[in-house]
This record gives C-alpha cells, structure tokens and sequence, in this order.
C-alpha cells in the first residue's frame, strides 16, 4: 500500500473514531458534565471490529492519558482512533487480547519510570473516587472515608476475585480490618459499616502495582525509556 492509501486509511478510521466518540459522549455523560467517570466509562461500547473490555485497568489507564480519574470527549476520541487503527494491525478474531496486551505495556513502561509508582496510586484513587463524595467525621480527624459501592468495583476491575478467589465480602472485610489495624477506624463503629478509609485504597494500589511490576520482572520484561 502506498503513502497516499495509508494516509486516506487513517482519515477514514479517525472519521470513524470520532463519529463513534461522539455518539457514545453523547449518550452517557450528563447535561451540564464535560467527561465520563468510572460507572458511565464502563458502559462505552466499542467501535465495530475493535471490541474492548472496559473494565481492564491497563486499558482505563490508557484511555485516562491525563490519568485525573476522568475522561473528557477529547480523550474518548484519542482513543477510538487507536482502536480503529490497531484493528487494521491486529484483526478482529484477536483484537481484545493484542490490544490488551499493549495497554498492559504501556501501563508497565509508564508506572516503571520515576515517578511512575506515585502516579498510578493517584490515579487509582481519583479513577474510583472521581464520582463518590467522601465522607468525614470529627472523632476521625485527617480521616476520609470511601464507599462500599467504591470497593466494589476495585474488586471487579482488578479481578480479585477471577484471579484470586477473594469474594467482594472477604476483600471489604479485609479493607476495614486494614484501616482498624492502622488505628483509623473502628469497626464496632455502625456509622462505617458501608465505608472504609481512602487511605486504604492508596494501600491496595501501592501493593497492586508493586505486584504488577514484579510480575512483569517475572517474566522478563523490561520497560521501554521514554521517548525523547
């Protein structure tokens, strides 16, 4: 294929990438909201011939570039773009698994520079955060407190369950335990039945990728230098 075809190629996938951005912006992000959280991303449908999971961290991880928890119309169309244009590459019988396969990279080549393990923690909390208020209370002072319904989906998407057998009970039993093991919270307290401390998050984010690298060191990847 020449330059030319190539160059029209890729004019008819990102056509394709934004019309399909745009309807899908449309249909799920709220009158008066200018970007997508974890309950609405979850529900994107994928561009034809390109079928995604979006519950895959490393996929998320790719799609949030400014990693902030949310996703604008912008990122939604950067996105669709690299999926159009990685189907042509991958096919569509293996595309989920190639292009998981590179979001996993990529997430490793990032979280492996400076800085990189510091980013993800922030990133894991705002992206399960971004659309479930904290909660607080004066005889937990410096204490910010997240959801149930927040460790449901850390559970779900990071597949503690499929992969470790772990129940969402047993890992929500296990998240309050860990914050009365660090003396801020008490578990005889009814008013945090539902809840537990952010700061656990940022404790399970810190050992996942902590994991994840260890994993990839296992299997004798290394991470690519940044571009320059």
């Amino acid at each position: 294929m020449g330059a030319g075809a190539s160059s029209a190629s890729n004019v008819q996938y990102d056509d394709t990438a934004k019309r399909h951005s745009l309807a899908e912006f449309k249909r799920l992000c709220p009158e008066g909201q200018d970007h997508l959280v974890l309950s609405q991303i979850r529900k994107l449908q994928s561009i034809e011939g390109a079928p995604m999971d979006m519950l895959h961290l490393p996929t998320l991880f790719v799609l949030d570039s400014d990693r902030d928890g949310r996703v604008t119309f912008d990122e939604l169309v950067e996105f669709a773009k690299l999926c159009a244009r990685k189907s042509k590459d991958f096919g569509s019988h293996e595309f989920q698994m190639q292009m998981q396969g590179y979001c996993t990279l990529h997430m490793f080549d990032a979280v492996s520079s400076e800085g990189g393990v510091r980013e993800f923690v922030a990133w894991f909390e705002a992206l399960f955060s971004e659309d479930v208020p904290y909660k607080t209370f004066e005889d937990y002072p410096g204490v910010d407190f997240t959801t149930r319904d927040c460790v449901h989906e850390i559970h779900e998407v990071t597949q503690m369950d499929e992969d470790y057998g772990c129940s969402v009970q047993r890992f929500f039993d296990q998240a309050q335990r860990t914050g009365e093991e660090k003396g801020i919270m008490s578990i005889l307290d009814e008013r945090l039945d539902e809840l537990i401390p952010v700061s656990v998050v940022r404790l399970f984010a810190k050992a996942y990728v902590d994991g994840f690298l260890r994993l990839m060191s296992d299997l004798h990847f290394k991470p690519e230098p940044p571009a320059r």
